[in-house]
């Protein structure tokens, strides 16, 4: 493929989530021998793309209607003079997508990352203002990627972006966790059941803890430990919660992870029990080790894992179900060998990092040819 020039944009303040797949990405498509530079936030971010030897240009991202921000995002833009910029979540779509609108040369790229059905906003009013900010900048944009088939959905179910040009391109995984698999461990050793996430009511952790405590309760020598890793505002209440349903021998909570590898090879099965979920990174990072995933049947999680093929899903809201879940798969040993070799043959056949680049590669050629087409149109 020709040599494509791309300008990253990425609002996020740390190395996580969008940030981390942005550099991901930004890495392979390098390797694959286009010109990728960024422009990042100051900071842990931009420490990473140095650090890559990623060329990038730091701008402090600040309120939305800020018009002196896209301005300088702007003139970066001109001068690096790329063929296409990709604009990654919200704060970067708008004040990117902005500062581009005058560039007709250049293809628009963007990526969202959360928005759903089942995603919420608290605020009414600012949430109306995101769809409709949404649906303003959608005629500045050629392509619009979702990264997972709910977000597809709901973009194009709320018409906030057009059918024939809404890709999926789901986040990748790092090679180094396919390269790995979970610590195999005697059978005397305890099972262990992590959840790694914020510490929010949507994650469900409280509806975690009461499947665990009827676990306890169903079958006391059932040997297995829970692992809860993350921090947030339900840190207090969910460690009140461990003492009053007495698990506190049974579940540890750890505030971050300095090596998500190491920690996630320990795993035997990995609970994600949110009421939203866009991404589903951390599950497709599990699911590469071979470690065997029970989820909500909500969003991404849905979309990544198929009940009783690749893992187990349970309707939110029903610990019994989840807490029944787990201890099936705890005393049925084939079918959690038979669901971890699928949870990792998953990943390796559709989220492996190389093929998401490639996918990506064309992505891009197909907004270069809507852009070249616009052009010709004498349209923006």
């Amino acid at each position: 493929m020709k040599k494509i020039k791309v300008v990253q944009i990425v609002g996020e303040k740390t190395m996580v989530g969008i940030a981390r797949h942005v550099l991901l990405l930004s890495k392979e498509l390098k390797k694959q021998g286009h010109d990728v530079s960024a422009i990042v936030t100051p900071g842990p971010v931009a420490n990473q793309f140095k650090k890559s030897k990623t060329p990038c240009h730091c701008v402090k991202f600040k309120a939305f209607l800020n018009r002196r921000l896209y301005h300088e995002i702007r003139d970066i833009i001109a001068s690096i003079k790329p063929d296409i910029v990709h604009c990654h979540g919200n704060q970067a779509g708008w004040q990117g997508r902005l500062a581009v609108r005058r560039l007709p040369e250049i293809a628009v790229v963007y990526s969202e990352y959360h928005f759903t059905k089942d995603f919420s906003i608290r605020n009414p009013v600012w949430r109306e203002f995101h769809l409709r900010s949404m649906t303003l900048l959608n005629q500045f944009t050629d392509i619009t990627i979702a990264t997972s088939p709910s977000i597809k959905r709901y973009l194009i179910s709320r018409g906030l972006s057009r059918r024939n040009r809404t890709l999926i391109l789901p986040c990748p995984v790092e090679l180094r966790f396919l390269k790995n698999k979970r610590y195999k461990k005697p059978e005397e050793v305890p099972q262990i059941i992590g959840a790694i996430g914020s510490l929010n009511p949507h994650n469900g952790y409280l509806w975690l803890l009461q499947a665990l405590f009827l676990m306890r309760k169903i079958d006391k020598h059932s040997n297995w430990r829970c692992q809860i890793v993350g921090s947030g505002p339900l840190k207090k209440t969910i460690r009140k919660k461990i003492k009053k349903l007495k698990l506190t021998k049974h579940v540890e909570m750890f505030s971050s992870l300095p090596n998500p590898l190491s920690t996630m090879r320990h795993f035997t099965y990995y609970v994600q029990y949110s009421s939203s979920e866009s991404t589903g990174i951390r599950l497709l990072e599990a699911m590469a080790l071979g470690v065997v995933p029970i989820c909500s049947d909500r969003g991404a999680l849905a979309d990544i894992v198929k009940n009783n093929k690749n893992g187990v899903l349970v309707p939110l809201g029903r610990p019994n179900e989840l807490a029944s879940a787990l201890q099936a798969l705890i005393k049925d040993k084939e079918k959690h060998n038979k669901l971890s070799a699928n949870a990792r043959a998953t990943v390796t056949k559709h989220y492996n990092v190389r093929d998401i680049g490639k996918r990506l590669e064309l992505i891009y050629a197909k907004a270069l040819k809507i852009r070249h087409f616009k052009q010709d149109q004498g349209t923006r």
